[in-house]
């Protein structure tokens, strides 16, 4: 026997001085070989059960959640609005003029209240469509307006009535008043024909009181159109002579006496004038009449 050496025994040449560790086999699934006799292939390995896997949940990068966010600010505890919640500034409007002008025409009687109607209507219609003040003065001028224009008409009316003359069973006029000259009857006073050579209405007035004129004749014309002027002239100078020495036989003899005729125009022909008014003139008031004598 021998005993072994005290020392280390002597290191091996072809032999590293430390251990050696066998390195890691390669990550990795080796390579599928193609299947045999027609088999299918293998599926890929996954979980089991067929489900797919779950994502992975996102992580905040630094590792920390993500601040909360900030809430609204509280309402204000005395009323004051929000930041942003102002509301818009109103600017004032102006009155409409012409509604002002209305409300003045209707409380001052002017030309009958239709300048306050005017004016009423324009303006009413302004403040519909600009939206200015003054709706209210245009319709308290409308309406005084329609007030005074009522109450003219009402006026004017009374005054035509009232001013129309009057007659008694007989005929005779027993009140004075504007006539229409197509209603002129035999025995009719005039307080003054005047100059005038186109006559619509005449004063007509009972024969007692001063007059200037009186009608003694009124001869129907025939046709269905207005004769000519020259027919008119000679069928007034022939007719009404004759006429006046039947209903005044001395009126020829009075020099004070003149003779005229009111025929009809155009316009009197189409409203149904059909006759010549033989008119006695006198160059001095008379209160009689000249009939019979």
């Amino acid at each position: 026997m021998t005993q072994p050496p005290s020392g280390p025994p002597p290191s091996d040449p072809g032999q590293p001085e430390f251990p050696q560790y066998p390195s890691p086999p390669n990550p990795g699934y080796p390579p599928v070989a193609p299947p045999a006799g027609g088999y299918p292939p293998i599926p890929p390995a996954g979980p089991a059960g067929g489900e797919p896997y779950p994502p992975y949940p996102q992580v905040n990068p630094a590792g920390y959640p993500p601040p909360p966010g900030y809430p609204p600010p509280p309402a204000s505890p005395y009323g004051y609005p929000t930041p942003g919640s102002y509301p818009p500034i109103e600017t004032a409007q102006s009155t409409n003029g012409l509604a002002i002008t209305s409300l003045i025409f209707g409380i001052i009687p002017c030309c009958n209240g239709i300048p306050a109607l005017i004016f009423g209507i324009i303006g009413l219609n302004q403040t519909k469509r600009t939206g200015q003040k003054g709706r209210g003065l245009a319709i308290a001028g409308i309406v005084l307006g329609c007030i005074w224009l009522v109450v003219s008409v009402a006026v004017a009316i009374g005054l035509a009535i009232k001013d129309q003359p009057k007659r008694d069973e007989s005929g005779h006029l027993t009140q004075s008043g504007d006539m229409d000259v197509t209603k002129l009857r035999v025995g009719d006073c005039i307080a003054d024909l005047g100059e005038k050579s186109y006559y619509t209405t005449t004063k007509a007035i009972p024969c007692a009181q001063p007059h200037k004129a009186e009608v003694y004749a009124v001869v129907p014309l025939s046709g269905s159109s207005l004769p000519s002027q020259s027919v008119l002239d000679q069928k007034g100078n022939d007719e009404c002579g004759a006429e006046l020495e039947t209903y005044a036989p001395n009126a020829f003899d009075d020099d004070a006496v003149q003779i005229t005729y009111l025929y009809p125009t155009k316009r009197s022909w189409a409203q149904g004038d059909r006759a010549i008014a033989c008119v006695a003139t006198f160059t001095t008031e008379r209160t009689a009449s000249i009939k019979g004598k």
